[in-house]
């Protein structure tokens, strides 16, 4: 699997473009890494997974922020998991998008998947928003 972390100044987010066939073992890294990132620049995170090639089981969403992940990321900095994160998903893929945004809703964790880059990124600026209001 590839993936690129290129910060967008501009917009205060840091997007995540995920390619080629990957596992959620490969995806655990990328979350993490992303993660510190965005923390470290106070930025929101896009995800893009439109041309990502999905070897991952719904049993295995569940997983990824239950155990050690989590755990990881509350070491370095518990306030990590407040940050906003939109990604975009490919709609072939919906019943597992919609399996993710539920299981890291009912964590407590920010996320909304969008089938549209425009969308994500105005959802993403509107909760940037509403955090300075």
């Amino acid at each position: 699997m590839k993936y690129k972390l290129e910060p967008k100044h501009s917009e205060k987010y840091l997007y995540v473009k995920l390619t080629e066939e990957g596992y959620a073992v490969d995806i655990k890294g990328i979350i993490f890494e992303a993660r510190i990132q965005a923390k470290e620049l106070s930025y929101s995170l896009l995800y893009d997974f439109t041309e990502f090639i999905n070897k991952v089981e719904i049993s295995e969403i569940y997983n990824l922020y239950r155990g050690d992940l989590m755990e990881k990321l509350i070491s370095v900095d518990p306030d990590i998991l407040k940050i906003d994160v939109a990604i975009i998903g490919n709609p072939d893929h919906a019943e597992l998008w919609d399996f993710t945004e539920t299981t890291f809703y009912n964590a407590g964790i920010s996320i909304k998947v969008f089938y549209e880059k425009d969308q994500a990124l105005h959802w993403l600026a509107r909760k940037k928003e509403a955090t300075r209001s």
